[in-house]
């Protein structure tokens, strides 16, 4: 796992604690077809990969003084936002769009 910040990792935990907890509560969730057809492993590489992007885009809320709770708040809103553009985006996200996202949430949450 090199190249991963302690952050990543702390991001990556928490998306698989959500994603957990969804996939145990709601049988037509998005994550779990992905599950299902490509094994749990991958499912967990997906998710340490986007670990980064997470982090980009809660600094970027952080700049705009986003200090909501970051595993209670901040990491399912911005999972729910990627999950909705699943279908165009295949469950990944680019920097920029990370950056958007984390402006975004913090501009709802002034």
């Amino acid at each position: 796992m090199s190249g991963y910040t302690l952050e990543d990792m702390e991001a990556a935990m928490c998306m698989w604690e959500y994603v957990q907890y969804r996939m145990g509560r709601d049988d037509d969730y998005v994550w779990g077809p992905r599950q299902e057809h490509k094994g749990i492993a991958d499912l967990r590489a997906t998710i340490m990969a986007m670990a980064p992007q997470l982090e980009k885009g809660y600094q970027a809320a952080r700049a705009l003084e986003y200090d909501d709770c970051f595993d209670m708040e901040f990491v399912p809103t911005f999972m729910e936002v990627i999950e909705l553009n699943s279908p165009e985006q295949g469950l990944t996200i680019t920097d920029e769009r990370a950056i958007q996202i984390g402006e975004s949430i913090a501009r709802a949450y002034k």
